[in-house]
């Protein structure tokens, strides 16, 4: 559906704005957009517009519009942003213009591809939360591309996104970003510092409640679970499992790695089933996401670029299980290596970290207990999302 039912909150009225439904909620930025918006539905009057919901009721074009050559050349014409032109219908701009007539008191547009269906000449408060601060990104990819026609390419785009945010953020009474190191960007762009906050990401709900894991019950196993389409895991995973892995393997024979999430490359399951003790077995429901945390004694974060926070992560953390971490797979959490999680450079130094974890039961005990511990203190929606609510006078 392009629009959530309200809440049953105070009388505030607020529009929020996302490019995809978070019903189910299977990824980590979907986990926080549904996360905000049920904690602003405790609060508020809140309608939810899909923007990939409203370009299919008018028979638009599907969005987000495919990646390829095609879109890259198209957004160069427009002058966007190419992510940006992927999510922008002036027929969705009109109809969310249609709704504000209805009569809203605030507007939260969920990821930069929503900046722009905010209209300037809207009355009322324009919040702005940034899953990533996209050009950082962009800009971390180019620096890891080996391709130099690619690395161009990259480049542009993130210069192209630096000057796209800075002129959207200045449009929002204030704009929320995941960590203090990207709220740093964030003021680099030019906001003034007034107008900038965080909001950090969150684990999917429910993990905290459930009873904690036991070391003895699980297997000399490590697990990985998450998107694996996307460019940082894939190069991650694609390091480890051929400079990290064998190392893990002769410091701990009998070890083995479940590998678990959507969108697996050719290439992955190919690597992954030339590799003993590896087992690839795509995406996963709750209840197998729920067996792979019971069944492993260490969750494996090999990530290599991007920027946000890492969802999955917190999510580890949450359900108490150790995790083992390259520096990119803990950047801007609030975590302290070797007391929250482990975290290592190389692919050998991770899987020494990921074999430590599989081998000591104090350790991995004070791992799981000062995880769960973190998350609880600083990672809930009440202490997370406050900064939200009191921009709203809620």
């Amino acid at each position: 559906m392009a629009v959530a039912p309200p809440g049953e909150g105070s009388g505030l009225r607020v529009l929020f704005i996302t490019p995809q439904p978070p019903w189910p909620a299977r990824g980590g930025g979907l986990i926080k957009t549904r996360a905000l918006v049920e904690h602003l539905q405790r609060w508020a009057r809140v309608e939810v517009v899909c923007l990939a919901g409203l370009a299919a009721q008018k028979g638009e074009a599907p969005l987000p519009r495919p990646r390829g050559l095609g879109s890259f050349l198209r957004s160069l014409a427009l002058g966007l942003p190419l992510s940006v032109y992927r999510n922008w219908s002036a027929t969705v701009a009109w109809q969310v213009r249609g709704l504000l007539e209805g009569g809203f008191d605030a507007i939260v547009a969920d990821h930069i591809y929503s900046a722009a269906y905010v209209p300037d000449d809207f009355t009322g408060r324009r919040l702005l939360h940034l899953h990533n601060v996209e050009s950082l990104m962009w800009r971390r990819e180019a620096q890891l591309e080996r391709d130099p026609l690619r690395r161009w390419a990259v480049a542009l785009e993130a210069r192209r996104l630096r000057r796209y945010e800075a002129a959207q953020v200045r449009r929002f009474h204030r704009v929320f970003v995941v960590s203090e190191e990207e709220l740093r960007e964030l003021l680099a762009l030019g906001l003034p510092e007034g107008r900038a906050g965080v909001l950090p990401n969150v684990p999917a709900p429910g993990l905290l409640g459930r009873p904690p894991l036991r070391y003895q019950e699980a297997e000399p196993r490590a697990v990985y679970l998450g998107t694996l389409s996307w460019r940082p895991n894939q190069r991650g995973l694609r390091l480890f499992l051929t400079e990290g892995l064998p190392h893990l393997q002769r410091l701990l024979p009998g070890s083995t790695l479940t590998v678990a999430g959507n969108g697996p490359p050719a290439w992955l399951s190919s690597l992954a089933r030339s590799r003993k003790g590896v087992e690839l077995i795509g995406a996963v429901d709750e209840d197998g996401e729920e067996a792979l945390y019971r069944s492993a004694r260490a969750f494996l974060e090999p990530v290599l670029g991007g920027a946000g926070t890492k969802v999955k992560v917190l999510n580890a953390l949450a359900r108490g299980l150790p995790v083992a971490a390259t520096p990119d797979g803990a950047r801007g959490l609030q975590v302290l290596p070797g007391r929250h999680l482990l975290v290592a450079e190389g692919p050998r130094e991770l899987a020494e970290a990921v074999a430590r974890l599989l081998s000591s039961p104090a350790l991995w005990q004070e791992l799981a207990e000062a995880g769960r511990e973190l998350v609880q203190r600083l990672y809930v929606p009440d202490v997370a999302f406050r900064p939200l609510l009191e921009e709203l006078g809620l």
